[in-house]
């Protein structure tokens, strides 16, 4: 990893963990990292020792309406449709913004793909890559997703 690269990585763990800490206050259901040292997602969701749910965690620099869309790595969407499939409990994918934490729950739509990623203060070759361009409109606040949980 390049030092920009490591330095993004450190932040998005520490976002993770601060995310985790905060969900697992607020809410009945636990978050837990995924256990594996390549994990395909960021977390499980529990009840108990039962797996309710998956998710992928993301944090932007951004409002939630500033762009239509979101653009979230194709291979990462795939990855939380397998596990949506795979078990039948349902995936997330939580992004937290400058005004609040906002969560797509997968319903198996696939949307837009195109070739991109980050293109505005790329790093290295793989900040670009096939990616999912997700509607904005489509993710709820996490109070409105978690409210009973």
């Amino acid at each position: 990893m390049t030092n920009s690269t490591d330095k993004d990585y450190n932040k998005g763990r520490a976002d993770q963990q601060m995310f985790m800490d905060m969900f697992n206050q607020r809410y009945k259901y636990k978050l837990v990292e995924y256990p594996s040292k390549y994990a395909p997602i960021d977390f499980i969701l529990l009840d108990g020792k039962s797996v309710v749910g998956f998710a992928e965690y993301k944090h932007r620099k951004i409002s939630k309406d500033q762009y239509d869309h979101i653009v979230i790595d194709h291979n990462k969407m795939k990855k939380l449709r397998e596990h949506k499939d795979g078990s039948n409990k349902p995936a997330y994918l939580i992004l937290t913004y400058l005004d609040g934490t906002y969560v797509y729950e997968l319903t198996g739509q696939i949307f837009d793909i195109e070739y991109g990623g980050r293109t505005k203060k790329t790093r290295n070759k793989y900040d670009i890559k096939v990616v999912e361009k997700i509607p904005s409109n489509k993710f709820k606040h996490i109070d409105i997703i978690f409210k009973d949980a």
